[in-house]
Protein backbone atom coordinates (compact mmCIF):
# COMPACT_ATOMS: atom_id res chain seq x y z
CA UNK A 1 0.00 0.00 0.00
CA UNK A 2 2.93 2.07 1.11
CA UNK A 3 4.40 1.75 -2.17
CA UNK A 4 1.28 2.39 -4.55
CA UNK A 5 0.80 5.83 -2.56
CA UNK A 6 4.06 6.87 -3.55
CA UNK A 7 4.02 5.65 -7.31
CA UNK A 8 0.68 8.08 -7.35
CA UNK A 9 2.32 11.08 -5.94
CA UNK A 10 4.93 10.99 -8.25
CA UNK A 11 4.86 14.64 -8.90
CA UNK A 12 7.01 14.33 -5.42
CA UNK A 13 9.84 14.10 -7.24
CA UNK A 14 9.68 17.48 -8.66
CA UNK A 15 9.52 19.40 -5.96
CA UNK A 16 12.51 21.97 -5.77
CA UNK A 17 15.04 21.51 -2.63
CA UNK A 18 13.68 22.59 0.72
CA UNK A 19 10.23 22.13 -0.01
CA UNK A 20 8.50 19.44 2.54
CA UNK A 21 6.80 16.35 1.48
CA UNK A 22 3.91 17.84 3.64
CA UNK A 23 3.40 20.02 6.28
CA UNK A 24 1.25 20.24 9.60
CA UNK A 25 -2.23 21.32 8.46
CA UNK A 26 -4.38 23.30 11.31
CA UNK A 27 -7.60 20.80 12.89
CA UNK A 28 -9.77 23.35 12.38
CA UNK A 29 -13.38 24.37 10.73
CA UNK A 30 -13.64 27.39 7.78
CA UNK A 31 -15.51 29.17 10.56
CA UNK A 32 -12.37 29.02 12.76
CA UNK A 33 -10.00 30.16 10.43
CA UNK A 34 -11.96 32.91 9.38
CA UNK A 35 -12.00 33.96 13.26
CA UNK A 36 -7.89 33.43 13.32
CA UNK A 37 -7.54 35.58 10.07
CA UNK A 38 -10.09 38.39 11.71
CA UNK A 39 -8.37 38.33 14.59
CA UNK A 40 -5.11 38.58 13.36
CA UNK A 41 -5.74 41.23 10.85
CA UNK A 42 -9.17 42.72 11.68
CA UNK A 43 -8.89 45.80 9.39
CA UNK A 44 -6.90 44.11 6.14
CA UNK A 45 -9.00 44.44 3.20
CA UNK A 46 -10.67 41.31 2.66
CA UNK A 47 -12.87 42.23 0.03
CA UNK A 48 -13.20 44.70 -2.88
CA UNK A 49 -16.32 45.57 -4.40
CA UNK A 50 -17.44 48.79 -6.87
CA UNK A 51 -14.61 50.51 -5.07
CA UNK A 52 -16.13 50.08 -1.47
CA UNK A 53 -13.63 47.77 1.20
CA UNK A 54 -14.84 45.51 3.49
CA UNK A 55 -12.57 44.04 5.98
CA UNK A 56 -11.34 40.60 7.50
CA UNK A 57 -13.48 42.19 10.82
CA UNK A 58 -16.62 43.25 8.95
CA UNK A 59 -16.77 39.55 7.09
CA UNK A 60 -16.31 37.66 10.74
CA UNK A 61 -18.73 39.97 12.33
CA UNK A 62 -21.24 39.76 9.42
CA UNK A 63 -20.99 37.00 9.29
CA UNK A 64 -21.86 35.91 12.62
CA UNK A 65 -24.32 38.13 12.71
CA UNK A 66 -25.78 36.03 9.30
CA UNK A 67 -25.39 33.12 11.22
CA UNK A 68 -27.45 34.36 14.10
CA UNK A 69 -30.09 34.68 11.73
CA UNK A 70 -30.04 31.24 10.17
CA UNK A 71 -30.13 29.93 13.26
CA UNK A 72 -33.50 31.50 14.23
CA UNK A 73 -34.65 30.22 10.74
CA UNK A 74 -33.70 26.51 12.19
CA UNK A 75 -30.81 25.96 10.09
CA UNK A 76 -28.40 24.00 12.30
CA UNK A 77 -25.48 21.42 11.25
CA UNK A 78 -26.08 19.49 7.99
CA UNK A 79 -28.52 21.54 6.94
CA UNK A 80 -27.80 22.52 3.52
CA UNK A 81 -28.80 26.59 2.38
CA UNK A 82 -29.15 27.55 -0.93
CA UNK A 83 -26.82 30.54 -2.03
CA UNK A 84 -28.55 31.85 -5.65
CA UNK A 85 -26.10 34.82 -5.90
CA UNK A 86 -23.71 36.63 -8.43
CA UNK A 87 -20.07 37.50 -7.47
CA UNK A 88 -20.90 39.85 -4.33
CA UNK A 89 -20.25 40.29 -0.87
CA UNK A 90 -23.41 38.51 -0.24
CA UNK A 91 -21.98 35.35 -1.25
CA UNK A 92 -18.55 35.05 0.91
CA UNK A 93 -20.69 36.15 4.09
CA UNK A 94 -23.77 33.84 3.27
CA UNK A 95 -20.62 31.34 2.55
CA UNK A 96 -19.06 31.67 6.46
CA UNK A 97 -22.65 31.95 7.84
CA UNK A 98 -23.57 28.92 6.70
CA UNK A 99 -20.25 27.17 7.68
CA UNK A 100 -20.34 28.61 10.81
CA UNK A 101 -23.52 26.76 11.42
CA UNK A 102 -22.04 23.53 10.45
CA UNK A 103 -24.49 23.42 7.29
CA UNK A 104 -24.02 22.81 3.89
CA UNK A 105 -23.32 25.44 1.26
CA UNK A 106 -25.91 24.52 -2.06
CA UNK A 107 -23.81 27.17 -4.57
CA UNK A 108 -26.26 27.90 -7.36
CA UNK A 109 -25.66 29.73 -10.73
CA UNK A 110 -27.40 32.73 -11.63
CA UNK A 111 -27.68 32.07 -14.56
CA UNK A 112 -30.15 29.01 -14.01
CA UNK A 113 -34.05 29.50 -15.61
CA UNK A 114 -36.64 28.90 -13.20
CA UNK A 115 -37.30 25.50 -13.86
CA UNK A 116 -33.20 24.69 -13.42
CA UNK A 117 -33.90 26.70 -9.83
CA UNK A 118 -36.16 24.38 -8.91
CA UNK A 119 -35.22 21.38 -10.36
CA UNK A 120 -31.98 21.90 -8.74
CA UNK A 121 -33.72 22.86 -5.17
CA UNK A 122 -35.86 20.52 -5.31
CA UNK A 123 -33.58 17.88 -4.72
CA UNK A 124 -31.15 19.34 -2.42
CA UNK A 125 -34.14 19.28 0.72
CA UNK A 126 -33.02 22.95 1.71
CA UNK A 127 -35.45 25.35 3.67
CA UNK A 128 -33.79 28.57 3.10
CA UNK A 129 -32.47 30.65 0.17
CA UNK A 130 -30.35 33.57 0.01
CA UNK A 131 -30.72 36.00 -3.24
CA UNK A 132 -30.66 39.13 -4.85
CA UNK A 133 -33.52 41.14 -5.46
CA UNK A 134 -32.17 41.15 -9.30
CA UNK A 135 -32.86 37.62 -8.99
CA UNK A 136 -36.01 37.51 -6.85
CA UNK A 137 -38.50 36.84 -9.60
CA UNK A 138 -36.87 33.33 -10.17
CA UNK A 139 -37.56 32.72 -6.87
CA UNK A 140 -40.63 34.13 -6.42
CA UNK A 141 -42.12 31.39 -8.72
CA UNK A 142 -40.16 28.41 -7.44
CA UNK A 143 -39.42 29.00 -3.83
CA UNK A 144 -42.98 27.16 -2.64
CA UNK A 145 -42.92 24.67 -5.08
CA UNK A 146 -39.28 23.56 -4.59
CA UNK A 147 -40.36 23.51 -0.14
CA UNK A 148 -38.02 26.40 0.31
CA UNK A 149 -39.49 28.22 3.46
CA UNK A 150 -37.53 31.18 3.90
CA UNK A 151 -35.89 33.85 1.23
CA UNK A 152 -33.35 36.31 2.75
CA UNK A 153 -33.14 39.04 -0.49
CA UNK A 154 -29.99 40.95 -0.19
CA UNK A 155 -29.46 44.08 -2.83
CA UNK A 156 -26.86 44.81 -5.48
CA UNK A 157 -26.42 48.10 -3.70
CA UNK A 158 -25.93 46.63 -0.04
CA UNK A 159 -22.85 46.94 -0.56
CA UNK A 160 -21.52 49.68 -3.23
CA UNK A 161 -20.14 53.27 -1.80
CA UNK A 162 -22.68 55.72 -0.59
CA UNK A 163 -22.65 57.84 -3.51
CA UNK A 164 -23.91 54.68 -5.59
CA UNK A 165 -27.01 53.77 -3.53
CA UNK A 166 -27.96 57.22 -3.08
CA UNK A 167 -27.92 57.72 -7.02
CA UNK A 168 -29.85 54.09 -7.29
CA UNK A 169 -32.61 55.21 -4.87
CA UNK A 170 -33.54 58.29 -7.04
CA UNK A 171 -33.56 56.66 -10.14
CA UNK A 172 -35.89 53.67 -8.58
CA UNK A 173 -37.78 56.72 -7.30
CA UNK A 174 -38.19 58.00 -10.69
CA UNK A 175 -39.32 54.79 -12.66
CA UNK A 176 -41.98 54.52 -9.88
CA UNK A 177 -42.65 57.84 -10.65
CA UNK A 178 -42.94 56.96 -14.22
CA UNK A 179 -45.04 53.86 -13.20
CA UNK A 180 -41.62 51.48 -14.12
CA UNK A 181 -42.07 49.43 -10.88
CA UNK A 182 -39.45 47.25 -9.43
CA UNK A 183 -39.88 43.94 -8.90
CA UNK A 184 -41.25 42.77 -5.46
CA UNK A 185 -40.79 40.56 -3.06
CA UNK A 186 -42.91 38.21 -1.30
CA UNK A 187 -43.93 38.75 2.77
CA UNK A 188 -41.68 35.42 3.05
CA UNK A 189 -38.71 37.35 1.58
CA UNK A 190 -36.06 39.27 4.55
CA UNK A 191 -33.92 41.85 3.71
CA UNK A 192 -30.10 40.49 3.35
CA UNK A 193 -28.49 43.90 5.12
CA UNK A 194 -31.15 44.39 7.59
CA UNK A 195 -30.85 40.85 9.46
CA UNK A 196 -27.30 41.25 8.88
CA UNK A 197 -27.02 44.84 11.16
CA UNK A 198 -29.76 43.93 13.53
CA UNK A 199 -28.89 40.00 15.00
CA UNK A 200 -26.65 39.86 17.65
CA UNK A 201 -23.58 38.39 17.16
CA UNK A 202 -23.22 34.90 18.39
CA UNK A 203 -20.22 32.24 17.24
CA UNK A 204 -21.01 28.73 16.80
CA UNK A 205 -18.22 25.67 17.51
CA UNK A 206 -18.64 22.51 15.73
CA UNK A 207 -17.21 19.17 15.75
CA UNK A 208 -13.84 19.41 14.37
CA UNK A 209 -12.94 17.91 11.05
CA UNK A 210 -10.78 14.60 11.40
CA UNK A 211 -7.07 15.63 10.16
CA UNK A 212 -6.32 13.34 6.99
CA UNK A 213 -3.58 12.49 4.94
CA UNK A 214 -2.69 15.27 2.67
CA UNK A 215 -2.68 14.81 -1.04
Amino acid sequence: MAVAAELDRRWLEHYPAGVPRSIDYPVATIGTLLDEVAAKHPDADAIVFQRRTLSWGDIRRRSNQLASTLESLGVTKGDRVVLLLANVPHFVISYYAVLKLGGIVVATSPLFTETEIETFIGKTSARVIITLDILFEKVAATWQRAGIEHVLVGSVLDFMPTTVRVGARAATRLDSWMGWAAPETSRRGRAFEGLVRRVPVVQRLHDLPKPKDPI
